[in-house]
């Protein structure tokens, strides 16, 4: 939910699904509030005050996170229920970048660059 411009909604939105595997069934402005009552939704999400400020006085749960996404929002957001976007890494790509290398080389290799999926 936001009161942002189109192309600021879209780029939202963009770096939502490059990092969660979601749909998004409506982008609703700070005018249509109402409309959240007929809408089937799991998760409420905005980046901006005023627009919390409207769901807190509506009595609707939602998580508000920063427009340009910290790791602390994509935590929240993970924390709230959004599975990670699934990303294919190509096979033979990956296999010479790890040939050879010791365990504790993979593990800083693994963690500087695919920090998001192995723990």
């Amino acid at each position: 939910m936001t009161n942002s411009s189109e192309s600021k909604v879209g780029y939202f939105k963009e770096m939502l699904f490059s990092r969660f595997h979601i749909e998004i069934p409506a982008c609703i402005n700070i005018n249509e509030i109402a409309r959240l009552q007929q809408l089937e939704f799991d998760l409420l999400i905005t980046f901006t005050n005023k627009i919390s400020s409207h769901l807190r006085y509506a009595g609707l749960d939602y998580v508000k996170v920063n427009f340009w996404l910290t790791q602390d929002d994509l935590l929240l957001l993970r924390e709230n229920g959004l599975p990670s976007a699934r990303k294919k890494i190509p096979a033979e790509d990956f296999i010479q970048q790890v040939q050879g290398m010791s365990q504790e080389a993979l593990k800083i290799f693994l963690d500087t660059h695919y920090s998001d999926i192995f723990i």
